[in-house]
């Protein structure tokens, strides 16, 4: 998960980035989920969902991984 705050001027660039990385997670089988805040301008969050946390964890080093906790 990473939050991001961008300029008015810079979000159509963050945006178009966003759309080119959303396209090649979806080729690979994974999920990009981008929130906008909804009373903060330019404030979004940023999810990225495999099904291979291994691979994931390729694309960014850094990121943090998290694994579904099954309820039941």
């Amino acid at each position: 998960m990473t939050r991001t705050e961008v300029g008015s001027d810079e979000e159509p660039a963050y945006l178009a980035a966003r759309r080119e990385e959303a396209g090649r997670f979806r080729d690979s089988g994974d999920h990009l989920w981008l929130f906008r805040h909804e009373t903060i301008r330019g404030v979004f969050l940023e999810f990225r969902e495999s099904g291979d946390a291994r691979r994931l964890a390729s694309l960014d080093p850094a990121a943090e991984l998290w694994a579904e906790v099954e309820l039941g």
